[in-house]
């Protein structure tokens, strides 16, 4: 089976050392948990360009580079990989891809067939939502933790897992998704 899995909220903790550095600069206290929202503006209380702003700002540090591995992903995604080709299925913007193939083989190393960016927030180059993304490489599932995508790619036809976060807890009830709160819950449901 093809399995497509998100990177941001999935693979990877970005909103800690991302609300690190916004809470520095801004001498704000917001928690992970404060994170009710997928769009950080509305966690924020400013503009979607702003928060877009600090995200691609918080891309050109250090701490991006050294984000952590959600726990429990690295022997969720090496077990996986041992039944089914992963792909990586982002939303991320293209500029990011020497920066994410590295992040993905330093934690990873060739679990994944591909990386597909969706460019999203990006200043150049078409965007691509992640259903499209999925169906061009026909994959049937996807591990989500952001909504609207799950939404979208529900609506597709496409099975998601979304990985529990508090911004997506708010979601109602959504054909084709189903929640699920850790790597070792997606683990039990894909038995290789």
């Amino acid at each position: 089976m093809r399995i497509g899995i998100d990177i941001d909220g999935v693979l990877v903790d970005i909103v800690s050392p991302l609300l690190e550095l916004y809470n520095a600069h801004k001498g704000t206290g917001h928690r992970y948990e404060d994170v009710g929202h997928y769009d950080l503006h509305q966690t924020w209380n400013c503009s979607p360009q702003e928060a877009i702003d600090w995200v691609h700002q918080f891309y050109a540090t250090p701490a991006f580079d050294e984000m952590p591995v959600i726990d429990g992903a690295v022997a969720g995604v090496t077990r996986l990989s041992k039944g089914h080709e992963l792909f990586i299925i982002t939303s991320r913007p293209a500029y990011l891809q020497e920066k994410t193939k590295a992040w993905i083989e330093r934690y990873f190393g060739d679990a994944f067939v591909e990386i597909l960016f969706g460019n999203a927030y990006s200043l150049h180059g078409p965007q691509k939502d992640k259903s499209t993304l999925c169906s061009e490489k026909d994959v049937r599932v996807l591990i989500e933790d952001a909504p609207g995508n799950a939404i979208d790619c529900a609506q597709a036809g496409i099975e998601v897992f979304l990985f529990d976060q508090p911004w997506n807890r708010k979601m109602s009830p959504t054909k084709n998704v189903t929640r699920v709160m850790s790597w070792d819950e997606i683990g039990q449901r894909f038995l290789v």
